[in-house]
């Protein structure tokens, strides 16, 4: 009784993590399921490639119960080492898709067959007289190990579309002229901006000139313009320490100097 609990066990939870495998895909663009995450090309699609190669030959070959389609392995004349670990071009991702269903219900097949102390033979293992037990584990812990990349790469991916949105709004009303959050009166749009620094410039021409201070560039704006002040490197002196003519001070706002 424990044999069968510990099989069904096992078998649950990688139908579980397949299913998760599958929709960290969902919704992604052909972009997002192609773009290689790491230096050597791995690709979201590519990792399912894998599982569909790895599913094929543990729960069929091993086990004496190939899978009908063909699937490039090892010392084959056209095997490109790692080259499952990623999607080209020219493959369709409902083709992969489909694929790796095909191969899990093969899986599924075997396992449903056999005992779980069932023999099975691996030849690139040190130990390569294994168990369907043995298997299980591997196939299950391996399964996890690249859905758990896959959720990772796909949050990044997601965080970086929405950045790239994000981007994208910005230069949009910044080119119209809106506002930076629409709705929202406290943001200012880009003639309101311009006006603002105009009239700072013009606050920089009279202090020069020895006009009186009330007409400081700060006075009567909300603290807002106060922010706007620190980034454009002005900061408000009296009238008896302003000695630099307004072209000196223009230039060190642009240099960064205070």
């Amino acid at each position: 009784m424990i044999d069968a609990f510990a099989k069904a066990y096992l078998h649950n939870n990688l139908r579980d993590v397949r299913a998760a495998m599958l929709w960290k895909l969902e919704g992604l663009t052909e972009y997002d399921a192609r773009r290689p995450l790491t230096a050597t090309g791995t690709n979201l699609l590519g990792l399912v490639k894998h599982l569909s190669n790895t599913e094929a030959r543990y729960f069929g070959d091993v086990f004496g119960r190939p899978f009908p389609e063909r699937l490039p392995w090892w010392g084959d004349d056209d095997f490109e080492p790692f080259a499952d670990m990623w999607a080209t071009a020219d493959e369709p991702r409902a083709d992969i898709v489909d694929r790796y269903r095909r191969v899990c219900e093969h899986s599924d097949a075997t396992i449903t067959a056999l005992d779980i102390d069932a023999p099975g033979h691996v030849p690139w293992w040190p130990r390569p007289d294994v168990k369907l037990f043995n298997v299980m584990i591997h196939v299950l812990s391996e399964t996890s190990r690249h859905a758990g990349l896959t959720s990772c790469a796909s949050s990044w991916t997601e965080l970086s579309a929405r950045k790239q949105r994000t981007r994208s709004c910005k230069r949009s009303t910044r080119s119209s002229g809106q506002s930076t959050a629409p709705g929202s009166s406290k943001q200012p749009g880009a003639p309101i901006q311009l006006a603002r620094v105009s009239r700072r410039l013009q606050g920089l021409r009279r202090r020069a000139h020895g006009a009186p201070t009330e007409l400081d560039v700060t006075d009567g704006l909300p603290s807002a313009e106060a922010r706007h002040r620190d980034e454009l490197g002005v900061r408000p002196t009296s009238p008896n320490k302003t000695n630099k003519t307004v072209g000196e001070q223009c230039t060190n706002v642009v240099r960064g100097e205070r």
